[in-house]
């Protein structure tokens, strides 16, 4: 049962400094600048432990306070990093608002947020001496795939004089060592912090827009959740976490970096996302948070004749387990091999869940834990119990409700959310705005779904409904979900066109099918001229004929580079 009596970041941090001080807390391949307890027996991850973050944060914070941050917004645009944890935690904690940005922002993203925020200092990886851009020259609109420029600081030190720029390489190590030497006399942190209900994060939904959505979290916000995800992932000191989402996503930031603060597993962070296959090798992780997508790639990874045999021994397992035999782990061993050998949880969320993917991974014996979370619900409103209905997205949590508005005869509406986490508004220079949570305190989601007794089921995204003239709807994220499981489809946009369904389709040239789960995968990128058309014409078919007519595909096209194929 949950209850509102949750403790400050302030205790949580000294609580973990007493009962996980000699632990990991978190392990990186690289120095960011920022003194090591250790190089592990790997000889690959340098750790600092629970006692060392704890120190940090609070010299940090000392640092900051002395230098006139006090309730100031204080952004943090970098990628992932021991650095990123101290910051963020020291300004939520005592400091004032840690506002979190997308690492792979553009200049244009940045000038939006920081036009829309009052933000006092800016903290960014690299170089703390940046040149700045010519504001007229065409860097300011650049559209490179790299996110964090030099330039690109150089350019908003000039455009924002009155904000403080300070590089975490370079800069954060001094302010660590200067807040150490500030003793309570000079800077009482005990005095100086945050209640449960201030604005302690803002998180942006989209920088890509002149009015991006700033989400205010607070303590309270953020730690309602907690009791609720770990009563379905129940790991703690001795667990091992390997993270590769960004930090700045609240399922990652709150979910695995916070709350390790309570419970006290080790975080081990990836630096290059080519290395996560050779990581998890190394790091043998026991838990691990990640979207749809990279579970999709191992599952069509599979040959077709590794998986008849896997299904097989998929019946022999579940008939075992019905006698209460668990004997998975070992029969399926090679496969849990690909994530170290030692996975127990694996948290998934942030985009639609093949439920064929998701049970064979249950069935393989990995406990799957999916998840609805939206960051205007500090992350999570559900997660998974391990004998939850495979198509549902869990549990809805103790620590708030959830009702389905204007429900249809499938009792199919819009997901409406109240309780302790749910977000105090949006951010604006004249105040919150809550123009999405009623007088009641519900927030509507914009989500379409419905509930059976405390299971939730996921639609797709009301505004994304197509509504036909006969009173027919469709959802396309249900029909992208379908189309992104053929072979060699790398995504797929489902809009109406004329009142018929017009489906893109943009084709994967990375490997996808091998053939052996031990052998290199074939590519889909080497087409003769009429082959692509053929094919997927022939996989669309395939698919309209076990669909509805309202819901088949009249035309579409296929996108190979720079080739298009129309139907």
């Amino acid at each position: 049962m949950y209850s509102n009596a949750v403790k400050p970041f302030h205790e949580i941090l000294c609580n973990a400094g007493d009962a996980f001080g000699t632990l990991d807390f978190m392990c990186t391949k690289q120095t960011d600048g920022v003194r090591t307890d250790s190089v592990r027996a790997d000889g690959i991850y340098e750790s600092r432990t629970y006692a060392q973050a704890v120190t940090d944060i609070e010299a940090l914070a000392k640092y900051l306070i002395r230098s006139g941050y006090k309730d100031k917004n204080i952004l943090l645009y970098a990628e992932n990093s021991y650095g990123w944890a101290v910051i963020d935690h020291a300004v939520m904690t005592y400091v004032g608002v840690s506002v979190t940005a997308n690492k792979d922002w553009l200049l244009n993203d940045l000038v939006n947020v920081l036009d829309a925020i009052d933000i006092a200092a800016v903290f960014y990886p690299g170089d703390n001496n940046p040149g700045a851009a010519d504001l007229g020259d065409s860097d300011f609109d650049s559209t490179d795939s790299d996110s964090i420029h030099h330039t690109d600081i150089g350019t908003l030190k000039s455009r924002y004089p009155q904000t403080d720029f300070f590089s975490i390489r370079d800069d954060l190590p001094d302010m660590l060592a200067a807040g150490a030497d500030l003793g309570s006399a000079q800077i009482d942190l005990s005095q100086n912090v945050k209640t449960l209900d201030q604005i302690a994060k803002i998180v942006f939904s989209s920088g890509t827009t002149a009015n991006p959505k700033a989400i205010c979290l607070s303590q309270r916000n953020m730690l309602a959740g907690l009791e609720d995800h770990m009563a379905r992932i129940p790991v703690g000191a001795g667990d091992r976490d390997y993270l590769f989402l960004p930090m700045n996503y609240t399922f990652a930031g709150v979910v695995n970096v916070t709350y390790a603060f309570v419970r006290g597993w080790t975080i081990y962070l990836n630096e290059n996302t080519a290395d996560i296959m050779s990581d998890f090798q190394i790091v043998k992780p026991t838990v691990l948070c990640c979207v749809p997508s990279v579970l999709e790639k191992v599952y069509h990874a599979i040959s077709e004749e590794d998986m008849k045999k896997i299904t097989k021994f998929i019946k022999i397992s579940n008939t075992l387990l019905a006698c209460k035999i668990d004997v998975r782990r070992s029969l399926f061993k090679k496969l849990h091999a690909v994530f170290g050998g030692e996975l127990i949880y694996l948290a998934v969320g942030g985009a639609a869940f093949d439920r064929k993917v998701k049970k064979f991974f249950r069935d393989i014996g990995i406990k799957i834990v999916e998840a609805y979370a939206l960051t205007e619900t500090s992350s999570a409103l559900s997660d998974d119990f391990q004998n939850d209905p495979i198509d549902s997205v869990g549990t809805i949590f103790d620590c708030c409700e959830v009702q389905i508005a204007a429900p249809d005869a499938q009792g199919v509406g819009e997901i409406c959310v109240r309780g302790d986490n749910v977000f105090l508004g949006y951010y604006t220079k004249t105040g919150l705005l809550r123009d999405c949570i009623d007088e009641d305190g519900w927030f509507r989601t914009g989500d379409l779904g419905k509930l059976e007794g405390p299971h939730l089921y996921f639609s797709g995204r009301k505004k994304r409904m197509i509504v036909f003239s006969n009173g027919q709807n469709v959802f396309p994220d249900e029909l992208e979900a379908l189309l992104n499981e053929i072979d060699g489809v790398a995504d797929a946009q489902v809009y109406e066109q004329g009142s018929r369904l017009h489906a893109i389709v943009f084709v994967d040239a990375t490997p996808t099918r091998g053939a052996s789960i031990s052998e290199p995968p074939t590519r889909v990128d080497q087409f003769d001229a009429d082959e692509p058309q053929e094919y997927f014409a022939e996989q669309i078919h395939a698919l309209n004929e076990t669909l509805p007519r309202y819901k088949q595909i009249s035309s579409y096209e296929i996108r190979i580079g720079d080739k298009n194929f129309k139907s």
